[in-house]
């Protein structure tokens, strides 16, 4: 339903107030920030009160908990009617948000392109006798009416034919809402809070229905509420990164749409547009019209002192910065995604490049895992985070939803203005710096970042690019300014994404430790960097969560890694001799380079557990100390663990005597052992018509003892290549 439509359903309902106009039919006036004051008439006010004035709660629709609602019988329309909520405003700004970020909501398409329904800010006189001069605070929202064709994503979860239902979700919508999501950071996305709906086109769309508990932190933190005292966070929640068509593409028109966002006139109209929302809802919540907030306020109604309405959109100084950054990496991947050639961007994938710390806890949905039921995974992943929080009980009150979003007394009147000044004026410093019109100060950097937030934070993106970009970067700074920004800058940092370092002084082992980005990190580059020790946490492993690839080449002094990551793809060491101790976990690892390393027992041990792993490079690496087959022979290699190996390259591998192959892997294509001078047996336990290699098409045998040795080669009897 588009703005004109809800206009005219509102009009049906609760007709324009005339206080001339009274009588048995005249029940209740309402006032609104946009449709002026309506009335309601007696017999509506039945739908939404009890006899005794008490709101009724919910209703029942369709053997379904509801809002209480009226009904439009012409148009088949409802207006629910949401009594005290909790952050009304927000769910105005989320509506404008998708509104102002996607402009598809015209009188064209009758609305059928949204997402996020209509919603209007109003007040109302209680009804109870002893609260005559109280009123209810309450959201109007435009709903679908519940039936068999729209009905929570929950009930078409639990239905026979869901997943087929799924199937058929809009690609368009599905792409929006999911961007939406991403961007909003929701913390009740249960599956009541979707609406299954639907189109005009023959396909379905969820719409989100609650939108008021947005912009949330994307992981729990402890929030300091005082001297002594400290909250658990609320975090992102919602079942829709559990659904399987988070591996369906990005659709195509979204790419299109958003690639050419201007992400700064964006931001600047969508904090204005709360600005206005803000100021409506304070002049009809207050007496006085223009009065301030918290003075002549009118008595309203709350559901507790726990969790009381709180009209206005507030955000700390610093959460647009933040936004900022995700809508330019957002838009980065979109241009790029728009002229790729490769394999199309799904919307997981996007959701591990925007919030990386999310998709890590959500890894259930990762392609390389089980397809497992939705309903069941998010209930695991919701009885995971009550572990996180030693299961404290988290109800979704409005106190600790405030506490979440860092709004405190330093930031009251706080809505996004200064994030913006702070924003473009950053903006001018980096841009300043990259054409070289003027020097590089890095105590002018600092006062950019020392605002009211603790610790300073740069826009993210900006920073990364003013880090890695070498050409500015490593020339128009002293070497005084370097060391203030490694110990006194970077560290403080939360949201950085990649880091290269290339022969840099700076790179110790306690930087990266001490430093608070290292559990959204994506990417790190680290060469040259011969003051780095060890990378590892003193003697135990050291913790990447989101980090997704890993290159370390020409680090001589680098003796020790220890590292444990659930996200990383791509692992690449090279020329790194100096290494004697060396694990990895990383159970999703896809390539592996290990180029002129030492190739341990210790370290192929943890390998087993990478048993997504396509390629293997262990060219000029020295192999010591490995016995991974039945028999006594040292310094040998069983590839059975590794199912979904397609290349295993071993070309002048120093001290491999065996490779043991004893189950069929039918994706494996190239095996190259080309100047492995010390090689003598590839074993096998069983063969058959085919092989246990039946895709292999390259076997390279150069200067080993088996090059014209057919015995050993039975196992590869389809080789086209001997």
């Amino acid at each position: 339903m588009n703005e004109t439509n809800w206009k005219s359903l509102i009009e049906n309902l609760l007709p324009i107030y005339n206080k001339n106009d009274v009588g048995s039919e005249c029940g209740n006036k309402i006032k609104t920030i946009n449709m002026e004051k309506r009335m309601i008439s007696r017999n509506y006010l039945n739908h939404l009160y009890k006899e005794n004035g008490d709101i009724l709660e919910t209703v029942e629709q369709e053997q379904i908990k509801s809002n209480p609602f009226l009904k439009d019988e012409i148009t088949n329309q409802q207006i629910i009617f949401k009594f005290q909520p909790q952050f009304p405003s927000m769910e105005l700004t989320i509506l404008n948000f998708v509104k102002l970020l996607f402009k598809d909501d015209d009188i064209n398409n009758e609305g059928e392109l949204s997402i996020i329904p209509q919603t209007e800010f109003a007040t109302i006189k209680s009804m109870k006798k002893n609260e005559k001069k109280n009123y209810h605070q309450l959201l109007l929202q435009q709903q679908p009416p519940l039936n068999n064709d729209t009905t929570t994503l929950l009930n078409v979860l639990k239905s026979e034919n869901g997943e087929e239902k799924l199937k058929k979700l809009d690609s368009y919508c599905f792409s929006k809402l999911i961007i939406t999501t991403i961007l909003t950071n929701p913390a009740n996305g249960s599956f009541e809070n979707y609406l299954f709906t639907p189109m005009k086109n023959g396909s379905f769309k969820l719409i989100s229905i609650n939108n008021e508990l947005s912009f949330v932190p994307e992981s729990t933190q402890t929030i300091k509420t005082g001297i002594f005292s400290s909250q658990i966070s609320f975090s992102v929640n919602t079942c829709l990164f559990m659904l399987e068509q988070m591996h369906n593409p990005i659709d195509r028109e979204i790419i299109n749409k958003l690639k050419s966002l201007d992400v700064l006139t964006f931001l600047k109209e969508w904090i204005s547009s709360i600005g206005v929302i803000n100021k409506q809802i304070n002049d009809l919540i207050h007496q006085g019209g223009n009065s301030e907030i918290g003075k002549k306020k009118k008595p309203f109604i709350h559901r507790s002192d726990d969790n009381k309405t709180y009209p206005l959109t507030k955000f700390p100084e610093g959460s647009i910065k933040l936004l900022y950054s995700k809508l330019i990496r957002l838009k980065q991947v979109l241009i790029k995604e728009s002229t790729s050639l490769k394999k199309p961007m799904t919307l997981w994938k996007l959701l591990t490049i925007l919030e990386p710390s999310i998709s890590n806890r959500m890894y259930m949905n990762r392609p390389c895992y089980p397809k497992a039921s939705v309903i069941e995974n998010y209930n695991w992943y919701l009885r995971v985070q009550d572990v996180l929080r030693n299961h404290e009980p988290m109800p979704l009150i409005s106190s600790k939803i405030k506490v979440s979003r860092g709004i405190n007394k330093k930031n009251k009147n706080q809505y996004g203005l200064r994030d913006l000044e702070l924003i473009e004026e950053e903006i001018t410093f980096y841009n300043n710096i990259s054409s070289s019109t003027i020097d590089v100060d890095l105590k002018i950097l600092k006062s950019k970042l020392s605002t009211n937030t603790s610790p300073p934070q740069s826009i993210s993106i900006l920073f990364e690019q003013f880090l890695n970009d070498k050409s500015y970067y490593n020339e128009l700074t002293t070497t005084s300014q370097k060391s203030m920004f490694y110990e006194q800058v970077l560290p403080l940092q939360k949201d950085i994404r990649y880091l290269k370092f290339l022969n840099n002084e700076y790179l110790t082992i306690k930087l990266l430790i001490s430093s608070q980005f290292l559990n959204v990190l994506k990417r790190l580059e680290i060469c040259d960097c011969n003051n780095l020790k060890q990378l590892s946490d003193g003697s135990d492993e050291i913790k990447l969560p989101t980090l997704s690839k890993l290159i370390i080449h020409n680090c001589i002094g680098l003796k020790r890694i220890n590292i444990f990551t659930l996200s990383l793809k791509t692992l690449n060491v090279k020329n790194c001799e100096n290494v004697k101790e060396f694990q990895v976990y990383a159970p999703v690892l896809e390539k592996l380079k290990l180029q002129s390393t030492l190739i341990t027992s210790k370290l192929l041990l943890k390998l087993d557990e990478s048993k997504h792993l396509k390629y293997i490079n262990f060219s000029n690496s020295t192999i010591n100390g490995v016995s991974k087959s039945i028999d006594s022979l040292s310094n040998s290699i069983c590839l059975d663990v590794w199912t979904n190996l397609i290349e295993f390259k071993a070309i002048n591998l120093k001290s491999l005597s065996k490779i043991t192959i004893s189950r069929e892997l039918k994706h494996l294509k190239l095996l190259d052992f080309n100047g492995c001078s010390t090689l003598v047996n590839i074993f096998n336990f069983k063969t058959n018509e085919k092989g246990l290699a039946p895709s292999l098409e390259i076997l390279n045998l150069n200067g080993t003892t088996l090059e014209d040795n057919e015995k050993q080669l039975s196992i590869f009897n389809n080789l086209k290549n001997k």
